[in-house]
């Protein structure tokens, strides 16, 4: 089941989601807006950057975001960024998980800038069928606690 608006919103109250910061303009009937929080493009970070046609980049959320309880979740690009060529992949956000995500892009054209703090990605957050036997931070944890850009597992 997908969460709705007044479904996340109580669910963060009771502290099994954390987006921090949140901001309830972000939240939409069945979601939240992430924005970006840095840009890495060929190993340097930016505040902003105009993208060229052909870039590989990749953004950490401004937010922070828990999934605690039978929670997990899923995102997609805003459709105003992959209507302007933008692509993206992108793996599920487990239960358990903690942390910024980090999440890579390419883009198709040129001349179109993204700075940090712009909404980018739409998170999307599913109930469980039932609580895990073992989540994120039990099973693998590779990222759990990531902040900002993490292109390689902590070890």
């Amino acid at each position: 089941m997908i969460l709705c608006d007044r479904d996340i919103l109580n669910e963060i109250k009771k502290g099994n989601i954390v987006i921090d910061p949140f901001d309830e303009s972000k939240l939409t009937p069945n979601g939240y807006d992430l924005s970006i929080g840095e840009i890495m493009v060929s190993g340097s970070t930016y505040e902003k950057y105009k993208l060229k046609k052909g870039d590989f980049f990749i953004i950490s959320t401004l937010e922070h975001v828990y999934f605690g309880s039978n929670f997990a979740g899923h995102m997609y690009i805003k459709s105003r960024w992959s209507r302007k060529g933008i692509f993206y992949s992108f793996g599920y956000i487990d239960n358990g998980f903690n942390g910024n995500l980090t999440l890579s892009f390419y883009s198709a054209i040129s001349d179109v800038e993204i700075a940090h703090g712009m909404a980018f990605v739409q998170l999307v957050i599913d109930e469980l069928s039932d609580f895990p036997e073992k989540n994120y931070k039990i099973r693998s944890g590779n990222f759990q606690n990531s902040k900002g850009i993490m292109v390689e597992p902590q070890k």
